[in-house]
């Protein structure tokens, strides 16, 4: 996978607000890693895919509930989530600089 599509998925994270947009916008961008992940073990895919599940249900229960902001749990889930999704990135992409 190209590194610019690391870089870009982590730049996310590191700028992540705790936003509902924000996480909309993650959520995509982490769909668009996961078409091209071709080359990840198939543990490394089923924990990518299991962690970007968690927030697209945190995404869709705040949207569920017409909710304009996530709640402050969902942003601490969120957030933890997203710490497990970027240091994973961060292996791969070291990996590719390699």
């Amino acid at each position: 996978m190209a590194l610019q599509a690391y870089n870009l998925v982590l730049g996310g994270i590191a700028s992540f607000d705790g936003s509902l947009q924000q996480l909309g916008n993650l959520i995509k961008d982490l769909d668009a890693m996961w078409t091209s992940c071709v080359d990840w073990s198939e543990e490394e895919r089923r924990e990518f895919r299991s962690d970007w599940g968690l927030l697209e249900q945190i995404y869709a229960e705040a949207l569920d509930k017409e909710s304009a902001k996530l709640s402050s749990q969902d942003i601490l889930d969120s957030r933890a989530t997203l710490k497990k999704i970027k240091s994973s990135l961060e292996a791969k992409a070291l990996n590719e600089r390699t």
